[in-house]
């Protein structure tokens, strides 16, 4: 459900900046959400979105980083291949020794 709904993770997207259609996709995720949580709010949605996130990121990167060490890891995370559309999305911005920050993607073969 979250992949259909691009206002909430497509940065690039003129979805993302809409604050109308941002609003209609949290309401469509708390709907959902509410099935089994009953007195969940926005808030919680949110809280859990980026909750999921945050672990995927972190996945995606140890994933990456063993890859480029030359082992073979296969993630055990129990959503991660579900969320391999956000892997454009995550690209991790670090600052190097010089002070000057750039961007490495994060890819998944």
């Amino acid at each position: 459900m979250y992949e259909s709904l691009p206002a909430l993770w497509k940065v690039k997207s003129k979805e993302y900046t809409d604050r109308n259609k941002k609003s209609k996709a949290y309401d469509k995720l708390l709907e959902i959400y509410r099935e089994r949580y009953p007195n969940a709010t926005r808030e919680d949605v949110a809280k859990k979105i980026n909750s999921l996130r945050t672990n995927f990121r972190k996945e995606l990167r140890k994933t990456n980083d063993l890859r480029k060490s030359g082992y073979y890891y296969e993630s055990t995370l129990w959503y991660f291949n579900t969320m391999k559309f956000l892997i454009d999305e995550e690209t991790a911005t670090e600052v190097n020794d010089s002070g000057n920050v750039h961007e490495d993607e994060c890819k998944v073969s």
